[in-house]
């Protein structure tokens, strides 16, 4: 599901141009999404692993599990950041995704179970289904982080991190209707700047490849680095300010945050190659 039509394989199933443009800027956006957020997945387990020497427990979950929500878990199944038993997925209609569970993959509709279990939530519901959502998981998160600024150095377990890619629902308006649960990020894809690397892609070149050069500009937009900084120092310290730690993993500047998000991907799909 993740293969682009070629060029002429599109001009022969949609003559028409705006029809066209829109199939095409869809595909690139699900795929820069489910790169995201994968690389902030990736980022989560490997700063479990420096801050807790015990990490095989993690669990990556996700909410919903429509286009885009596939495709990410597409992507987590490729690069398997965490064994893919500690993958859970939470859909309405868990019946029609045999074909994950019998890879490994744990499909079920309960998303309270989900939250309760994955230390990383990726929420890609629909929008007008985030209410319900946040209703039901505000709980879990609650009970998680109860004592979050109190434990002791070796007490703390890393809080759980939700990571949501609705679009419509901003983070402040998230972390309200989560009762001011703190370890929030969104992903705001910029649009904008996809059309443009689109519109400026020549007919002897691909435009996901063009979007995929521009991912360290698509990438600084999208979240912002203290934002990035201080939902992860918190998770895993406890603290408000700046872990020294967290600083150095990601960088402390826009350059060195970019080069750590191609660094990770690049040595994920290398390592996964086959």
């Amino acid at each position: 599901m993740n293969s682009f039509l070629s060029k002429d394989m599109i001009a022969d199933f949609i003559p028409n141009n705006t029809l066209r443009r829109l199939y095409t800027t869809s595909q690139i956006v699900r795929t820069m999404l489910s790169k995201i957020t994968v690389f902030f997945a990736i980022s989560y387990v490997k700063l479990y692993q420096k801050f807790k020497k015990n990490s095989e427990g993690i669990k990556i979950g996700i909410i919903g599990l429509g286009h885009v929500g596939a495709t990410i878990l597409h992507e987590l199944i490729k690069l398997k950041p965490v064994p893919l038993d500690h993958i859970l997925v939470s859909t309405r209609c868990p019946d029609r995704h045999q074909d994950y569970v019998e890879s490994g993959i744990n499909v079920f509709w309960d998303n309270e179970k989900l939250v309760t279990e994955c230390d990383f939530v990726i929420l890609s519901c629909l929008p007008h289904q985030a209410e319900t959502v946040c209703n039901n998981i505000r709980g879990p998160l609650a009970n998680k982080s109860e004592g979050i600024f109190t434990f002791t150095e070796e007490e703390r377990t890393p809080n759980t991190i939700v990571f949501s890619i609705l679009s419509g629902t901003p983070q402040t308006k998230l972390v309200q209707m989560l009762d001011n649960y703190p370890c929030v990020i969104r992903l705001a894809l910029d649009i904008d700047l996809i059309n443009v690397t689109i519109d400026k892609t020549t007919d002897e070149e691909v435009p996901l490849h063009n979007c995929m050069h521009a991912i360290n500009e698509i990438l600084v937009k999208s979240v912002k680095l203290s934002e990035l900084l201080y939902t992860y120092s918190l998770a895993f310290t406890g603290k408000e300010n700046f872990s020294d730690q967290v600083m150095e993993f990601f960088g402390d500047d826009e350059g060195k945050y970019c080069e750590k998000a191609q660094e990770l991907l690049k040595e994920f799909m290398i390592a996964h190659e086959t």
